[in-house]
């Protein structure tokens, strides 16, 4: 398995030394069960899902510890991990994020690239390639991000991958930069995904639904009248204010009901 959850796992004590247990400037938790994955597999090591055995996580009610004055403290956590140990694909984090890094101060990470240097650890894109080869890297995409009505910026499209959410039509909720279900990408393929989901357009029913991309022929245009086309129709995405849905509808450059903003970029690796 390429990482691992972060309560429920087992390690032996000379390995978790060896390879440097945590980042001990790692704040409360978050991001210290893809450190010690990325580590495990890049440093000589595997990670094995044991489907057969039980575990047991108990969970407090309530945290009996504060988080502190830290205001990010798991962005805090995940760039730390993101500088030592992804290479040239934090650049990928980064641009997923957003702003949320803007003004977080990770700290000294001298030492943790001195660990990694010491181990000889292999490169983050070793891990993608030979690792997790199946996992989709958003790269040379034409746009990321929110997509949000010309009409009402404070408004976007929300869309779960899931799938009990197979078929499901993609919603219009209030924006929010931390919610992974509101982000975006335009692939090279001209497909509009999230991680593995996408949207679909429905030809026979004219509407947009969410499908798994690997099934999914449906191609989108982003135009610079801001409107989102699926390309080989003339039919252009639209909110729906009566359900607060995605729909479809007659492409218009005139009707604000059509027009979208979606920050245009491209991460190239």
């Amino acid at each position: 398995t390429p990482t691992h959850l972060g309560c429920c796992f087992a390690i032996t004590k000379d390995n978790f030394n060896r390879l440097g247990r945590y980042d001990p400037d790692l704040d409360i938790w978050g991001c210290e069960n893809l450190e010690l994955s990325f580590k495990s597999w890049m440093c000589g090591g595997s990670l094995e899902a044991i489907p057969c055995s039980h575990v047991g996580h108990l969970y407090r009610p309530a945290f009996p510890y504060s988080w502190g004055t830290q205001k990010d403290t798991l962005i805090r956590n995940c760039l730390r991990v993101a500088e030592v140990w992804l290479d040239e694909y934090k650049e990928v984090y980064y641009d997923r994020i957003s702003n949320l890094q803007t003004g977080v101060d990770i700290g000294d990470i001298s030492a943790r690239k001195s660990l990694r240097a010491k181990l000889q650890c292999k490169s983050f894109d070793w891990y993608v390639k030979h690792v997790y080869p199946d996992l989709y890297i958003p790269v040379n995409t034409t746009a990321t991000g929110k997509i949000s009505s010309e009409m009402d910026q404070t408004l976007c499209i929300s869309m779960d991958v899931h799938w009990q959410s197979i078929n499901k039509i993609p919603s219009i909720v209030k924006c929010n930069s931390r919610d992974p279900k509101q982000h975006f990408f335009l692939s090279k393929e001209r497909q509009i995904r999230r991680d593995d989901g996408c949207l679909v357009y429905d030809q026979a029913s004219n509407k947009v639904v969410m499908g798994w991309c690997r099934h999914s022929n449906s191609q989108w245009g982003y135009t610079q009248a801001n409107t989102l086309v699926a390309l080989g129709t003339n039919q252009c995405m639209t909110m729906s204010t009566n359900t607060w849905t995605v729909g479809m509808s007659t492409c218009n450059d005139h009707d604000r009901h059509l027009k979208w903003l979606w920050p245009r970029k491209s991460v190239i690796l």
